[in-house]
């Protein structure tokens, strides 16, 4: 089944990947293999950090290869660290990315609540969304038979000053 969202919540160890539409989440999950500590030992030679689990970015990568539009959330560098992996990597997923965000330990419904808020205000935004048009909200707008709908005019618009005047 394909859907248009997907929202995936990622720290070193695991990622928990949630493919959301209006009615249904699908979800999928995605484990690091071997250890996941990634933080400085001390007395160490070199920078003490293990390396970033390539295998384990790119399992993420192939499960949101049919997502249209991706949130990536999680606690820490994780995220970050998927994002440049796609960028490098998977470019085709990586500009499917709308956004990242810094998210603590959220439950599944809670990710998936969160992520349908988010994709719709993004939809807003963009004009991407069913009845889309020049003019349109976004809501379901109906007009009486036979009047046009009212459409707003933005502030500048009805401003009887030059867009750059600014008052003395």
């Amino acid at each position: 089944m394909s859907h248009r969202h997907a929202v995936v919540w990622v720290d070193h160890a695991q990622a928990h990947v949630l493919f959301i539409d209006a009615e249904d989440v699908e979800k999928a999950i995605v484990e690091a293999a071997g250890n996941p500590h990634v933080h400085h030992k001390r007395g160490t030679i070199g920078p003490g950090k293990a390396e970033e689990d390539q295998p384990y970015y790119h399992g993420i990568a192939r499960a949101l290869a049919d997502a249209q539009e991706i949130l990536i959330t999680g606690p820490g560098q994780a995220k970050l660290a998927l994002f440049k992996h796609m960028l490098h990597h998977d470019p085709a997923v990586a500009q499917r990315v709308l956004g990242l965000e810094t998210v603590d330990h959220p439950t599944d419904g809670q990710l998936a609540m969160h992520a349908r808020q988010y994709f719709r205000a993004k939809d807003r935004m963009l004009g991407d969304f069913p009845g889309a048009g020049p003019g349109s909200t976004g809501m379901a707008e109906e007009a009486a038979p036979g009047k046009p709908k009212k459409t707003s005019k933005s502030h500048a618009a009805e401003s009887k000053r030059a867009p750059n005047h600014r008052p003395s």
